[in-house]
């Protein structure tokens, strides 16, 4: 499988990377998590030590769960990169059921455009920043009776079928860790968003909400779809403010430096 899609992007690749890309591409990791009350199965990806917007040539995943469970898996999408981008376009295997006690279902999408690239011309504005969590795919569940387990696998059924996690950008293999968070019932609400902005769109100033005992003034950056930081500040906590008034409509996240971490979210310019 991974070959064949390799070797479908051979000339694609020729002409989008050349020799323009001098920086290294990050390693990047995987992770699923189960949203029990939406039904859904969220799939993130996250560059390390490096910002990336360019091509991904090839992503290759593999979910399992349990043999006795009923749920099935469907198409899924992206809202993050929405069709009929031609960057990250998810196209699933039909489920398959080998009798080692668990069923599975491959995702793979082979990109041709670059995550940067304007949508109207296939792209998603968007990038993969660096140490940063971007949830990109949502697959519904159907069927679930409830206290099943969805993984990424990575067992000897996904090793010998070739369906193991795997990653290609610009044609090199950046395969990274695999990140399953548990799915089992979630006994206790999830902390609420370290970092919110509001308002959410916004067409000027917007506030920050900070954790309590923050201590600062803290560092902030903007980065546009391509992962270009457009602003950067430095917000006191007694007026966590920052103004876009002066950036262009779209979309954009908005980094945050803490003392221990680094938090992001997104944002929305609008202009009348």
């Amino acid at each position: 499988m991974r070959a064949i899609f390799c070797s479908l992007l051979a000339f694609p690749l020729s002409l989008s990377t050349g020799t323009a890309y001098a920086q290294p591409f990050p390693i990047v990791d995987i992770s699923v998590q189960h949203d029990e009350g939406a039904g859904m199965l969220q799939v993130s990806l996250r560059a390390n030590d490096y910002d990336f917007a360019q091509l991904i040539s090839n992503l290759v995943f593999t979910i399992r769960w349990q043999e006795s469970s009923t749920a099935t898996l469907s198409f899924g999408a992206s809202a993050w990169c929405p069709a009929p981008n031609q960057a990250l376009p998810l196209s699933p295997s039909a489920m398959v059921v080998p009798g080692n006690g668990y069923r599975y279902r491959t995702y793979n999408a082979i990109g041709f455009t670059m995550l940067g690239d304007l949508v109207d011309d296939g792209g998603c504005e968007q990038s993969l920043l660096a140490g940063t969590w971007i949830q990109v795919y949502s697959i519904p569940i159907n069927s679930d009776p409830g206290g099943s387990v969805f993984e990424i696998a990575a067992d000897q059924f996904a090793s010998d079928d070739n369906r193991e996690f795997y990653i290609s950008l610009n044609g090199q293999d950046r395969t990274g860790a695999i990140f399953t968070i548990p799915t089992a019932v979630v006994e206790e609400p999830l902390p609420a968003p370290a970092l919110l902005l509001i308002p959410n769109p916004t067409d000027g100033p917007v506030r920050m909400s900070l954790p309590a005992g923050t201590v600062g003034p803290v560092d902030v950056e903007v980065l546009d779809a391509a992962g270009r930081i457009v602003l950067r500040r430095i917000v006191s906590i007694d007026l966590p403010t920052i103004d876009l008034s002066e950036v262009e409509a779209g979309n954009y996240l908005v980094r945050v430096f803490w003392s221990d971490r680094v938090d992001t979210t997104p944002v929305v310019v609008q202009r009348p």
